[in-house]
């Protein structure tokens, strides 16, 4: 699990680290940093825009919030 500001990702780091998800606490995510977080599979949560997140060990983590699809488009 990565945490991080949104702010611009290395993709050298992003290579390195290898994360399953990825937990941004900002309103806005980078969006050249999503779109790589995204070819990589790589699930993406951002505070803004998902709210609190809970994790369970059978469910792994999930928003607190119920959003349309629609939200966050780019990813």
């Amino acid at each position: 699990m990565l945490w991080w500001s949104g702010n611009p990702l290395n993709p050298t780091l992003l290579g390195v680290l290898r994360p399953k998800v990825a937990i941004a606490s900002s309103d806005v995510v980078d969006p050249d940093t999503a779109e790589l977080l995204r070819r990589n599979q790589v699930q993406v949560f951002w505070t803004g825009r998902d709210g609190a997140l809970q994790w369970t060990p059978n469910d792994g983590f999930e928003t607190t919030l119920s959003t349309d699809e629609t939200d966050g488009l780019f990813l």
